[in-house]
Formats: C-alpha cells, sequence, structure tokens
C-alpha cells in the first residue's frame, strides 16, 4: 500500500525533532552540573524576608590547606545557623582541578547554601588563570539584593581591582539598602601589609564618597576590624583552616563572622573557635 505524502513528510519531521532533542539532552548532559554558585544563588534568593527574625549570614575566608581545621570552621558555622555563607577565597593551594574535586565532599558539610569568591591562591599556578575555580564554582562576581541589604561581591584575586570594576562599583552603590563589599584582598591605604595596591585608593575614596556601610576581606589569616572614612565597617577575617598569621595586626584566631540584619539594624560579631592553635608566621 502506498503511503500517502503527508504522512512521510509528517514521520520525517518527527524523526527530525526528536534527533534535535536527544542532541540538547546530550549537550545538557555534557556540560556538567550547574556550578555551585549559581544553584547557590538561586536558592539564596528564594530567602524569605521576615520581619520576626532578622537576615543571618556568616562571612569567612581562607580555607586552604587545612581540611580538618575547615571541617571544624563548617562546623561552627552551621552551628550558628545563618541563613547562607560568603567565602571570601582560597579554598585551594595552588588552583589545581583535583583540589578542586576534593572540596566538594568539604562543602556538602554546609546546612545551608554558601558563595565563594575567587582568591589568589585559586589562580592555577600553571595555566595563571581561574579556569577550574569557575568550572566548579561559576561566577568570579556577584550582585544581589536580599532583605535590604545589597551584596556586591568582586573579584580581586589577581591583586588589583580594573577600572571597569571601579566603574560599574559605582553604579551598584548606588541604592538605598545598606551596603556590603565582599573580596578577597583588603586595600593597603587603610591596612598596613598583605593588601593590594593597584586601585586600593580608588575604592577607599568610593566607599567614602558613597557612604557604603560595611566592606569584608580576608588574605591575612586573622582578624581586624577598622574603619574605612567616617561611615563604613571594614573586617578582615581570614581564620577558617589556612595556618594564622596576623602580620602584627590582626587577631591570629580561627573564627567566623556572624551578621545579622534588623531592617536597617546590622550586627556584626567575631565568633572564635575555642582552641587557637600556634602561629607559623607569615603567608606567602
Amino acid at each position: 500500500m502506498k503511503i500517502p505524502g503527508y504522512v512521510r513528510i509528517c514521520a520525517f519531521l518527527l524523526a527530525a525533532l526528536v534527533v534535535i532533542f536527544l542532541g540538547n539532552t546530550g549537550k545538557a548532559n555534557a556540560a556538567g552540573p550547574t556550578p555551585l554558585n549559581q544553584k547557590n544563588l538561586d536558592k539564596i534568593s528564594k530567602i524569605r524576608c521576615d520581619e520576626s527574625r532578622p537576615l543571618r549570614f556568616v562571612v569567612l575566608g581562607d580555607s586552604r590547606s587545612n581540611p580538618s581545621k575547615f571541617k571544624e570552621i563548617i562546623d561552627l558555622a552551621n552551628s550558628l545557623k545563618p541563613d547562607f555563607v560568603i567565602h571570601t577565597g582560597d579554598v585551594v593551594e595552588n588552583g589545581d582541578k583535583p583540589e578542586y574535586d576534593k572540596l566538594r565532599p568539604l562543602f556538602n558539610r554546609f546546612n545551608e547554601p554558601f558563595l565563594v569568591i575567587p582568591g589568589n591562591h585559586e589562580i592555577n599556578k600553571v595555566t595563571k588563570n581561574l579556569q577550574n575555580y569557575i568550572s566548579f564554582f561559576g561566577k568570579t562576581g556577584m550582585l544581589f539584593d536580599l532583605c535590604g541589604v545589597r551584596f556586591i561581591l568582586l573579584d580581586n584575586s589577581k591583586g588589583y581591582l580594573t577600572d571597569e570594576q571601579l566603574i560599574r562599583l559605582k553604579t551598584d552603590l548606588k541604592t538605598d539598602n545598606v551596603r556590603m563589599i565582599f573580596m578577597h584582598a583588603p586595600p593597603a591605604t587603610i591596612w598596613p601589609e598583605h593588601t593590594f595596591k593597584r586601585n586600593a585608593k580608588g575604592l577607599v575614596d568610593l566607599i567614602k564618597q558613597s557612604g557604603c556601610e560595611y566592606a569584608f576581606f580576608s588574605h591575612v589569616h586573622g582578624y581586624d576590624h577598622r574603619m574605612i572614612g567616617d561611615k563604613c565597617n571594614g573586617y578582615i577575617s581570614g581564620g577558617a583552616g589556612a595556618e594564622l598569621s596576623g602580620y602584627g595586626f590582626a587577631q591570629e584566631k580561627y573564627h567566623v563572622l556572624l551578621v545579622t540584619v534588623d531592617g536597617k539594624k546590622v550586627n556584626v560579631k567575631m565568633v572564635p573557635l575555642k582552641e587557637k592553635p600556634e602561629s607559623t608566621g607569615k603567608i606567602k
């Protein structure tokens, strides 16, 4: 029996659609899992802002080379029952892919979503880029608003901020929300050592001019708090596991920062681990 022409055409189109669908499915599977920053940013965006309960989040940094201590830090962070966690960089030592693969069980210990911005140790020592970090975590910089706070996460892992980053930051700081900036290395014009210099003055001037209220850094393996201008509280929190080194100005304590936001009222508390290991001197 002769098959009508329109039936043959329909069958051909159906077969073509199946091929296209299977091809796209294969590409999606080949792309691998969603990078952790994007996955967790989606979760954070769904956090319900309740006037009866302050927003709570933890800030920590510099967990490299000491997984056992980082586990203790994660347990400490979990005990504080935050809505999410921000890690300000240096999660690996050399930026190699196997190092990132070993991170997944550690980060799976967090009870709540987390975001990680890159530090200088996330730059691969051979390729001199962040490709392994990007494959694992995804975005190197993020911007979002939540519960009356504007969160601005920046990448200065190469030891500087670009002119383009400062131009964008000037725009991002134009909001009525409480403004919080996060990056790895602190600016040289405020802290005396182990800082970034290129565009550090530009960052500080912009913070002062805008009236930005909070800025969080790590890189120095300890804790420090000082004002940036008259209004901005600047914090260094680099005590998440890497060997302690305060350069003579930071407290050498393993710790996290607990930040609570109740409307326009913000409280930042340094929460130390109970034990204090010996310092081993300056860091690289």
